[in-house]
């Protein structure tokens, strides 16, 4: 508003404090009545949320590495933690919902999927996914490279081991 605009009363300007939803505000990426709706087991599909279908695919090097998946929520009280899941190997390529209970499309920005990768003799990898970013992208896709433990590098990696041994020149005799 304009200075000029603004009412005086008593010689001074009147501002009006109350606030209104303004129209950037709603979110357009949430189907119409669905931002509140939660997923539950009393009624299933009964959300938009777990009609989404979200593209999964994961490849490491090497492959054959398991996949683990759980949910970590920052809103305890409504979407629960979950332990570790089992996948499969990879490579892993499958689509599905979401069917976590508790979730909607208000707090699914609250809500992380943890993807951990295992193979033995290589480190864990763990990498998180937001939830309301999967939705939007309908994907959750990564590629993790796997590190060796240490003492456990291919021999291509490994460093060469100084010698202790017999020198490779011996001198003979006395030298003044």
């Amino acid at each position: 508003m304009e200075p000029a605009q603004c009412p005086f009363i008593n010689g001074r300007n009147v501002i009006d404090y109350t606030f209104r939803a303004l129209p950037y505000m709603n979110d357009p990426t949430i189907p119409m009545g669905e931002a509140g709706k939660m997923v539950s087991r009393d009624n299933p599909g009964g959300t938009a949320l777990e009609g989404t279908v979200i593209r999964w695919f994961f490849d490491s090097e090497p492959r054959g590495a398991r996949i683990y998946w759980r949910v970590v929520s920052n809103v305890p009280q409504e979407v629960k933690n979950t332990n570790e899941t089992y996948l499969m190997t990879t490579p892993y390529e499958e689509t599905r919902g979401f069917n976590i209970l508790g979730l909607t499309y208000e707090n699914s920005r609250d809500v992380t999927i943890e993807v951990k990768v295992s193979k033995q003799g290589y480190e864990d990898q763990v990498k998180r996914f937001n939830v309301r970013q999967a939705i939007d992208q309908q994907e959750i896709s990564s590629f993790f490279e796997l590190v060796p433990k240490t003492g456990n590098y291919p021999p291509q990696y490994q460093q060469p081991q100084p010698y202790y041994g017999q020198p490779y020149y011996q001198p003979q005799g006395q030298y003044y």
